[in-house]
């Protein structure tokens, strides 16, 4: 999913409080990412430009997290090094907004 339909759906869901309604019969727009942002599953606690990272929505432990990659990657591995930097750096920020609670 783009960037502006990320920015526009989170937008909606979160600035607005607002119910998102897709009719018609087009199953590719609900199957995938799509349907985890209107889900309401999706509600970055942190960003950068290259990742995000929120609250698993099952978590093991308190203060479970997952920090992810904005593109689709199968493992840490095939990440990019800027997205591994990027997601070390939240890694990092998620450390302290977590002693903080």
């Amino acid at each position: 999913m783009s960037g502006f339909c990320c920015s526009c759906v989170n937008s909606l869901s979160v600035d607005f409080d607002a119910d998102i309604y897709i009719t018609g019969s087009n199953a590719n727009l609900l199957s995938g990412e799509l349907a985890t942002y209107l889900a309401g599953r999706y509600v970055a606690l942190l960003q950068n430009e290259w990742a995000w990272a929120r609250y698993d929505k099952y978590p093991v432990s308190p203060g479970h997290l997952l920090i992810t990659t904005r593109r689709h990657v199968q493992s840490y591995f095939d990440s990019t090094p800027k997205e591994r930097l990027a997601l070390n750096q939240l890694l990092e920020e998620a450390k302290k907004l977590l002693d903080k609670e």
